[in-house]
């Protein structure tokens, strides 16, 4: 069980600390990951990151370490994992899960249950059961190996089947689909008829790229195309001419920006609406499991780091740092799981040790370092280092261990000047891209077509101006 705190009684005299020592359990994964930077709150954050991933990683990804729910919820990893992905090596433990998830957890009908592994319960919740086919595409990203595709890929084309079969006609799926919406959002959610037909999107263009990828020609044409006219269909009814989408908040949005859902000619509309949102939810996080995990993502695509930022540094409840703010050492399940002035909230259901909403980390990683791979990229044997340089910060520092060696990124900026230090491990190529005179957003940098630098192997230094 985990703990923060241990009592001790029936001793007839005070022991001292030395009487006592604490030994970290948990699956012997490697740490992959470090990040720290000027905002010590920041740099809390992301250790509470790192020891809810830890704590919660028992043989299976568990939903918290200190209650009922000591088993393995499908949906908290799927959000999680790209963070994951960044802070830990975890290809021997994901191999040995989607084995879990992919062969031992589905439902004859082809729906993949919630837990993996599975004890019984009832499954198929729109955002859980996707994880059969998200965890899976992950690995292939983070690592470049095929061998998880190949062994699960008919589990998937089976899920992939079923959707196809309990859709609407009109390639969307309606609100009679099983699903806890956006859960435990607090007013920024999205409907559940606009979060399953997103979901559904994704999903089989993920599967048609896996298929593609291991010679499934038939499966990837098949899959594509029921792809291309579930897209379609998703814009033409949820996204609004005002660039609103359909029955939405800030979940709607970044489910449809991250999920390649907006054509180009809808995109300015929306991301001038997704920037008013922001806005009229105060700044807050209000977003749910489902959204939480792409929000700053989906802001980054669009270039609003100006926006993430603010979401990210925000530290009244509801925020990442209020709960870093009151002494937190773990990533809490709400956002409001005590505050000042309510105290505590349900203690029914009302965990300090989750890792869903941890998964703000992959922003950490991704746009502050800029450590990713391009679309087409996997195995990190090219990637790109495109920084974001944000104002509340003045250093950032961090490395991502891959398959292909350890990759380093510090930066610092002062008097307008910035210093970027880059190591490119052997047998890698980079992409340097450094946001000068692009108000901190490699993205609109990128969006401009310029080219960055091409670096082999080596130590890279960049002094360059920001403004």
């Amino acid at each position: 069980m985990g703990f923060r705190y241990a009592e001790v009684t029936g001793l007839t005299s005070a022991p001292s600390l030395e009487d006592f020592t604490g030994e970290v359990f948990h699956t012997g994964f490697r740490r992959a990951g470090a990040f720290a930077c000027s905002d010590p709150l920041l740099t809390r954050l992301q250790q509470n990151i790192q020891w809810s991933h830890r704590s919660n990683t028992m043989g299976i990804p568990t939903d918290c370490p200190q209650r009922d729910e000591r088993c393995g919820y499908t949906g908290d990893m799927q959000f999680f994992m790209p963070t994951a992905l960044y802070n830990g090596g975890l290809a021997a433990f994901m191999h040995k899960w989607l084995t879990d998830l992919c062969a031992d957890s589905q439902f004859p009908d082809g729906r993949f249950k919630d837990h993996a592994p599975d004890f019984g319960m009832n499954g198929g919740v729109v955002g859980w059961g996707e994880a059969g086919v998200i965890c899976p595409y992950l690995c292939y990203k983070t690592y470049g190996d095929t061998a998880n595709i190949q062994a699960h890929l008919p589990a998937m084309k089976r899920f992939a089947d079923y959707l196809i079969a309990t859709a609407n006609p009109d390639h969307t799926r309606g609100p009679d689909c099983v699903g806890l919406g956006d859960w435990l959002h607090m007013g920024g959610g999205a409907s559940l008829e606009v979060i399953g037909s997103a979901y559904y999107a994704y999903i089989l263009s993920l599967i048609a790229e896996m298929a593609d990828a291991v010679g499934d020609r038939q499966a990837a044409e098949q899959y594509g195309g029921q792809a291309a006219a579930a897209r379609a269909a998703f814009s033409e009814n949820y996204l609004l001419p005002d660039g609103r989408v359909k029955d939405s908040s800030l979940t709607g949005f970044a489910l449809a920006l991250t999920m390649d859902l907006v054509p180009p000619d809808k995109l300015e509309a929306l991301s001038a609406a997704f920037a008013e949102e922001v806005k009229a939810q105060n700044y807050r996080l209000t977003t749910g499991f489902l959204g939480t995990p792409r929000l700053l993502m989906a802001l980054g695509q669009i270039g609003r780091h100006d926006l993430a930022e603010r979401l990210l540094m925000q530290r009244e409840c509801p925020s990442w740092l209020y709960p870093v703010t009151v002494g937190a050492t773990t990533v809490w399940e709400r956002w409001n799981g005590w505050t000042k002035e309510k105290g505590f909230e349900n203690p029914g259901m009302n965990s300090f040790n989750h890792f869903a909403f941890g998964s703000v980390g992959e922003y950490f990683f991704r746009h502050i370092l800029g450590i990713s791979q391009p679309p087409e990229g996997r195995g990190f044997s090219a990637f790109r280092i495109a920084p974001v340089i944000p104002d509340c910060l003045t250093w950032a520092a961090g490395s991502y261990e891959g398959i292909g060696g350890r990759i380093e990124v510090r930066w610092e900026k002062a008097d307008g000047k910035v210093r970027l230090d880059v190591i490119v491990p052997a047998n890698t190529t980079a992409e340097i891209y450094l946001p000068a005179g692009a108000a901190g957003s490699p993205a609109a940098y990128l969006e401009k077509g310029e080219k960055g630098f091409f670096c082999g192997a080596g130590k890279y230094r960049f002094d360059f101006s920001c403004t």
